[in-house]
């Protein structure tokens, strides 16, 4: 099992704090972004991780493995997950956005899933929603299951009724479900590829009857997508506990 961390973009909505560093440097209650995702995957006995770089790149200088998104600017996450093709066609990998915080124990769910695409989903969600946002709605995306299988995901959301739970950043990819992702991906014209998120592939993926398990949580996380995260997500209350 190996450990990707998608690290190329700019982070945009994080405004002045990532003018000078990437995104996955930022600091969470004293500790970067980075290093909460390298302590998780080093507590679940994941050693060997990846990075795909981007945007100041050269800031990042972990003792990691690297992958390289030279097009970070005009592309988006699916496309910095193709870049570490050379790992996901040999191994089971998990991968991380780079802009979450989340428990070793989340990433144990994960490695014991044995569906060939599988992703963690926090059905308690609305809780730090409701702290982000004036409106959850204004950004929650749909995730509808049957029996944890994904039947629609990533669509915007005209409901709390549309919302099983939140789609976290982490996902589980054998060698197997790698062959599937390319195969359809290959279907995709290149302009819309270059800007897929992560929830299209996998909305597309369920379109092409591919089963993708979805596992709950209920370990805290939180996401630091923009200004207003920095701020009131200070005092959400987070208990993890990565370190060995």
């Amino acid at each position: 099992m190996r450990g990707i961390i998608l690290a190329a973009g700019r982070g945009s909505r994080l405004k002045k704090y990532t003018t000078n560093i990437p995104k996955c440097k930022i600091k969470f209650k004293n500790k970067q972004l980075i290093n909460w995702q390298i302590e998780a995957f080093k507590k679940s006995n994941i050693n060997k991780i990846s990075l795909v770089k981007g945007y100041l790149g050269h800031k990042i200088k972990n003792k990691l493995h690297y992958f390289y998104n030279n097009e970070w600017n005009k592309t988006n996450m699916v496309f910095s997950l193709f870049c570490a093709e050379e790992w996901l066609k040999k191994y089971q990998c998990i991968i991380t956005y780079s802009d979450i915080v989340y428990s070793y124990k989340t990433v144990n769910l994960l490695k014991k899933s044995k569906y060939d695409i599988s992703i963690t989903y926090d059905p308690n969600w609305l809780s730090q929603w409701k702290q982000r946002f004036d409106n959850p709605l204004s950004d929650a995306e749909t995730l509808k299951l049957n029996n944890n299988i994904i039947l629609e995901i990533g669509k915007k959301a005209n409901s709390l009724k549309d919302i099983e739970g939140q789609y976290m950043g982490l996902i589980k990819i054998k060698p197997s479900g790698w062959i599937t992702i390319k195969k359809i991906s290959q279907k995709i014209s290149k302009f819309k590829f270059a800007k897929l998120d992560m929830t299209s592939l996998l909305q597309i993926l369920i379109e092409n009857k591919v089963k993708i398990e979805a596992i709950p949580i209920k370990e805290n996380w939180i996401e630091i997508d923009n200004v207003k995260d920095l701020s009131v997500l200070r005092n959400f209350k987070l208990k993890i506990n990565n370190s060995k």
